[in-house]
Parts: structure tokens; sequence; C-alpha cells
């Protein structure tokens, strides 16, 4: 369904294209759209069965190093899964468990820290379920929410909104962050074990294909060598939370692609005054735009997978892929007409999960900011040098 690689070489373009082919393989079969539209199987199960799918597969251990028994590969690989995940609507925790826990698992390690976490996301044996990162709070900002009591072990207590896929997790991912006067970054990660002090309460989600609940926790115990409070320079939090974005930007190309696919589909058999729709003028130049949006967003997606040290390429990606998805969203829904606003069709799910996407882990208008921001500041540089 998804574009191939472009301009493929010897080496590791190689295994990226066994990787995409696998992976759109094996979760065509598993896809849940069906069943989604239909609501014939609940959403829970059909993420069960993709996680378990996706431990089969080894993809929690994607970005984990071979040392610590993951498969050791970079952003490349990254943009190549998530893009099919997107197209065939994965379910479950991956964004959470394989892309922002191992990178917290790496910086964590280098400091001392959550000795272990990384060999256990990549065997299957901890799930992370996590909120959305919020950017750095400013020191003159709201009261932190959350409260920890170090000791022999760690106590956290606070909230968390938002939270996807609980019913998966065996741990929650505390990610706070705060901006200092000095614009240094203090973090604060945890893996916090589900259990006693952790409440529970489900929320209604917009994207039924990934449930969420609020979290709420109560003096939750964490052993004192989980939990990692360092600080980062802006620089050093953007290469932490790359890969998090290519991941984003990915899945969005990858629900653009798919809901273009679908128009593309139903306006070849739709047929109107003795034609197919799609030799309608008006249905050609739509379909065409957002061919243009597409193909745009997947090559920025790629770049930004590619490239490191450049914080715009990856805002680029995330801007790019979030209209493209949103924009396909949208044509699948006009060209279907009437059948495109019912529960019937599943151009519902694609603009539902393109908007949740778009909103995760910040937004285009955010993404914007920070590059004109940027740009800014290069001119103002070079004018003064």
């Amino acid at each position: 369904m998804t574009a191939a690689l472009e301009t493929p070489v010897p080496g590791q373009d190689d295994a990226l294209h066994l990787l995409q082919e696998s992976a759109h393989r094996v979760l065509a079969a598993a896809c849940p759209l069906q069943a989604l539209s239909a609501g014939g199987e609940d959403v829970a199960a059909i993420a069960w069965r993709h996680w378990r799918l996706a431990t089969e597969m080894g993809w929690p251990g994607l970005m984990i190093p071979e040392a610590a028994g993951g498969a050791g590969m970079d952003c490349r690989a990254l943009a190549v899964l998530a893009e099919a995940m997107g197209a065939q609507f994965f379910c479950g925790p991956f964004l959470a468990t394989a892309v922002l826990g191992a990178a917290v698992a790496d910086l964590a390690a280098r400091h001392g820290r959550m000795t272990g976490l990384a060999r256990a996301i990549a065997a299957g044996q901890v799930v992370l379920a996590g909120a959305s990162v919020a950017p750095p709070r400013e020191p003159a900002g709201a009261p932190a929410e959350l409260r920890i009591e170090l000791g022999a072990e760690a106590r956290l207590s606070g909230a968390r909104e938002l939270v996807e896929h609980v019913a998966l997790a065996t741990h929650f991912l505390v990610f706070e962050t705060v901006r200092r006067s000095d614009a240094t970054i203090e973090l604060l990660a945890a893996p916090v074990p589900a259990g006693a002090g952790v409440q529970i309460t489900p929320r209604q989600a917009l994207d039924v294909t990934c449930p969420i609940a609020s979290v709420r926790l109560e003096r939750a115990a964490v052993p004192a060598e989980d939990v990692l409070a360092t600080r980062l320079t802006a620089a050093a939090l953007d290469a932490l939370l790359r890969p998090v974005h290519v991941a984003i930007a990915a899945e969005l190309v990858g629900v653009a692609q798919s809901a273009l696919d679908r128009a593309v589909a139903h306006a070849k058999e739709r047929r109107q005054f003795g034609q197919p729709i799609g030799r309608f003028q008006a249905i050609k130049h739509r379909l065409a735009d957002a061919f243009v949006l597409v193909a745009n967003a997947r090559l920025a997606v790629r770049h930004a997978a590619r490239v490191e040290d450049d914080p715009a390429a990856v805002g680029s990606a995330r801007v790019l892929a979030a209209e493209a998805a949103l924009k396909a969203a949208g044509d699948y829904i006009q060209v279907q007409g009437g059948m495109g606003i019912s529960w019937e069709s599943d151009a519902h799910l694609h603009l539902k999960r393109a908007r949740r996407l778009a909103a995760t882990f910040g937004s285009s208008q955010g993404f914007r900011q920070v590059i004109a921001d940027r740009f800014i500041a290069s001119v103002l540089a070079a004018g003064n040098a």
C-alpha cells in the first residue's frame, strides 16, 4: 500500500525493504479496520492481538542496542515500521514502549539508572503506557504535576491525563521536564509498576483504536535506582525526543496513504451519470492534491529519519505529515459522500487517528513556531557575523 523506499542500495536499505514488506504483510492480516468499523470486535482484543504480534516480530526491541537484546536499528527503520503501523491501524503502546521507553532507558543507563529496563523491553517483559509529553514547564508556571519522595525507595504522587493503552501496561512511564532559568531542562523519568498506588479511570477516546484513561499516582513505590533525575540542554532533549517525533510523523504518513488509497479505490468503483466519479475533474484535483502532500510528507519524514542534530527537519516532518493526513482523511470522507460520515465507513477512523497523532507530543502550530524562531535566529546570527 505504501510507496517503496527511494533508491534502494545494497546494505541497510535491503534490511529496510524486508522490514517494510514484512510489516505490511503481517499487519494487513491482522488489520482491525473492518472489525472497528462494524463494531464487531472489542478494540482491547485487537490491541492484545497486535501487541502479541509485535512481540513475536521483535518490534519492541527495534531501537534497543544489540548488546541489550534488541535489534539495534536506527530511525530509518523506525520510520518504515511506523508508517506501516499507521497504514494498517496498529493498536498498541508501541510509541511509549519501543520508542520513548527505549530512549529513556538508553539515557538512564548512561547515568547508571534503570539497569535492565532496555533488555526487559526488548524481551517483551515490560510494556509501558505513557501520557503525551508536554513542552517543558517554566519555573514560574503551574505547580509540579508530580511529587517525589526520595528514600530507600522513591514514592511518586500526581496525575497523568490521556494515558494510552493502560490495559496492556505492566508499567506507567513518568516523564516530566522543567525549563530552568539557566536554559537547561530538568528531566524526571521513572517506570512506575502497575498495581498498588496507581488508580486508573477510563475516559472516552476520540480515536476508538486507542483507549485512554486518567492515571493517578498516590505515593506509588519505585526502586530508587529506577528514577532518573538529570539536567539536559535543549539540544539534548531534542535528540532524546527525535525518534518519538519521527515515529509519529511516519505513522501520520501511513494514515494519509491509507486514506488516499481507499479514496482512489472508491472513486474508481462509484459511478454517477454512467461513469466512475474518478473521471470528474473536482475529484481528480482533490485526489491529486492529496497525493502531492503525501509524497512530500514521506520525503520529509525519510529525511528527518536520516539526518541528526537538525530539529528543523523533525519539525518540518511533523507539520507536513499532519497536513497530509488531515487532508487525505478529509478528502476520503468527501469522496465517499453521505457514506463517508456514517459509522459503517472506515473514513472516520482515519480522520480521528490523524487528529490524535497530530496533537501528540506537540502540535503543528507549536512546531511551526519553533521552525520560525530557529530561522529568525539563524538570520540574525548571519547578519551579526
